[in-house]
């Protein structure tokens, strides 16, 4: 608005640095601690080849920024102090800028969101380039020299305007876009200790490789770290016989699912079976059950994945106390949680979801264990685990989502959530 009165009502060149750079650097400093934040909340840790990545663009800009800003502004006698510490100041808050964002957008790349993040991402690389454009050429009296457009000064514009189009089209990608509809988490229910009623689910690409495995599930492995099965062949995860997994993979691409199979784990005999996902992005659900609760399947019937996690859910029964509906309840929108996270996030963002809420909500189940209702710190964690989520994915997402979980649930779960302050809202 200051530059356009400089412009528009005043009629002169809006001169630099002027009082509108104030209100510019306010907002991109807004910028930084949103990112900030952002990056600590979801504790973020990038690794391997993203974490060389990311440090090698922002090294490149900040020796960019040096050979083209700052280094012949040093070597010119006649030097314009307050104009050098105001471009230091711009720098030093870019760094901080880029280096945050670039974090955010490789931490989700792996996820639906994160693609959309990766384009707005790229508007502000392309912004900040060409803020460096125009530092050089306001120093060497290249914009505009007496009101009259140069080849650097075009580029500028150019490159300004368009940065801005690009982030306004991640922005509608990341909000007006719809998502591909997530249906199998719809009765999600997984235990961290073993019941008639538990269930597992594990999400691998087309080949049968794992990017997704429930948070529970490698404690009953004898595995520390879930991250550790991320990449893995599911058939080597549950030690499936040679040939298995393919028979499976067939099968579901065949005809939508496959038929159960009998795996052996933790001394109890589970039935395992792949479901074909619907739509974009192409893979396959895994279904892990108790073997007397298994789903079942006939012959060329058509069946919903959310009709096989429902039944196999309720197959045996178990679940009939308040607590015993409330803790199903609890588990099952963990878990949803987590399917959350690494649809929409990405290995990274689900990897720091199960190590931060999962065994605090563990500790939790054990109090509930013991007797004890479950109390304002169990309450806590859940709406904490609940904002967790809602800054990977969408809030119209996570509340459709939700309202088909406990759709599936049933209303007996529901409400003895809602007794004991359990139950979640997405605002």
């Amino acid at each position: 608005i200051l530059w356009g009165i400089y412009d528009l009502v005043l009629g002169i060149a809006a001169p630099y640095p002027s009082l509108a750079d104030l209100f510019y650097l306010s907002g991109d400093l807004f910028l930084v601690v949103f990112f900030a934040m952002q990056v600590r909340f979801l504790r973020i840790v990038l690794r391997g080849w993203k974490r060389y990545l990311a440090i090698g663009l922002v090294l490149l800009f900040l020796l960019v920024a040096i050979v083209v800003v700052c280094l012949p502004m040093l070597a010119n006698p006649s030097r314009n102090w307050l104009e050098f510490g105001l471009n230091l100041l711009y720098e030093t808050v870019y760094v901080l800028l880029l280096a945050g964002a670039t974090t955010l957008a490789f931490a989700l790349y792996e996820g639906w969101l994160g693609r959309r993040w990766a384009i707005l991402v790229s508007g502000i690389w392309f912004n900040i380039f060409a803020n460096q454009i125009f530092f050089y050429a306001s120093w060497h009296s290249l914009y505009y020299p007496g009101g009259q457009a140069t080849p650097v000064s075009r580029l500028f514009d150019l490159l300004y305007i368009g940065s801005y189009l690009v982030i306004l089209a991640g922005l509608y990608l990341r909000q007006a876009l719809p998502f591909p509809t997530l249906r199998i988490e719809e009765a999600l229910a997984s235990l961290s200790q073993r019941r008639p009623w538990e269930t597992w689910v594990l999400l691998s690409d087309e080949s049968g490789r794992a990017c997704f495995v429930d948070p529970r599930l490698p404690s009953l492995l004898g595995i520390e770290d879930v991250g550790a099965l991320t990449g893995e062949f599911i058939g080597q995860i549950l030690g499936l016989r040679t040939g298995l997994e393919d028979q499976m993979l067939r099968e579901a691409r065949a005809q939508g699912f496959s038929q159960p199979q009998r795996v052996l784990l933790g001394g109890g005999i589970y039935a395992l079976q792949a479901i074909a996902e619907k739509g974009p992005p192409s893979g396959m659900y895994w279904l892990l059950t108790p073997w007397e609760s298994r789903p079942d399947i006939r012959p060329g019937e058509q069946v919903s994945p959310e009709a096989l996690l429902a039944q196999a859910m309720r197959g045996a029964g178990s679940a009939h106390s308040s607590g015993s509906l409330a803790r199903r309840y609890v588990h099952a929108v963990t878990s949803l949680a987590s399917l959350l996270c690494a649809r929409f996030g990405g290995e990274e963002v689900v990897q720091q979801f199960g190590q931060q809420f999962i065994p605090a909500l563990q500790a939790c189940e054990e109090t509930w264990e013991s007797g004890n209702p479950p109390g304002a710190e169990c309450r806590e964690h859940l709406q904490k685990a609940l904002e967790y989520v809602l800054l990977v994915v969408p809030a119209a997402e996570v509340r459709q989502a939700l309202d088909r979980l406990e759709a599936e649930l049933g209303e007996e779960s529901v409400q003895a959530a809602e007794r004991l302050g359990l139950r979640l809202r997405v605002p």
